[in-house]
């Protein structure tokens, strides 16, 4: 016959055997952080060709990694495609399909859509940016060439490639026609000027 103490020493013993197994079945539904990234914050002179290589603190869920939820825009290039690996772990790599363009600045973007494989959400969303290095160039500029004279105050001009093909046109706004004209850059010239925008109401310089 078992005393009371005995009993109460087996029944201990079988509590403690039966919480031991629900903490090691127990999922973790603790949050996912960003423990570091690479490329760092405000990163000069990244290489072209770098990929983006984010460190968890959990295992990250590969189904909801994509480019909603891990985003990669560039001030050149817009949203960059690329492909995702390493999901099922704690470290999740952006490979670019294309290199970065020379000077173009980088945002990342991660989202709360980001879950580890137990389901928790990314405990907060996520926005960096560095800097593409630009190319080497010597320095060395042709002589001025004036791309039009047409353009009356023209108050407002910038260099963007327009059609995408690798170099920089140039955009005009012109204040008194209510004009904005795109020079497209052509070799060793700049092509006849496309009117993008054009008011053929009366010109605001003549408007009281």
């Amino acid at each position: 016959m078992k005393t009371p103490f005995q009993r109460s020493a087996r029944f201990s013993t079988v509590l403690l055997f039966t919480l031991s197994l629900l903490l090691v079945s127990e999922p973790s539904f603790a949050q996912p952080t960003i423990t570091s990234h690479t490329p760092d914050q405000n990163s000069l002179d990244v290489s072209a060709d770098t990929n983006i290589v984010v460190q968890f603190s959990e295992n990250i869920e590969n189904s909801t990694v994509d480019k909603d939820t891990f985003n990669v825009d560039g001030t050149m290039t817009g949203e960059i495609a690329g492909a995702f690996t390493g999901g099922g772990t704690d470290t999740i790599t952006f490979d670019p399909t294309t290199d970065f363009e020379p000077g173009e600045v980088v945002t990342v973007t991660l989202t709360t859509g980001i879950e580890n494989t137990s389901g928790a959400a990314l405990s907060d969303p996520h926005t960096w940016q560095f800097t593409v290095a630009s190319r080497k160039a010597t320095g060395e500029f042709g002589p001025q060439q004036i791309i039009s004279g047409n353009a009356v105050v023209a108050f407002s001009v910038y260099a963007a490639d327009m059609d995408g093909d690798g170099d920089m046109d140039v955009l005009s706004a012109s204040w008194a026609e209510d004009k904005i004209a795109w020079y497209e850059n052509k070799p060793r010239t700049l092509a006849p000027v496309t009117i993008l925008l054009l008011d053929e109401e009366e010109p605001a310089s003549r408007r009281r």
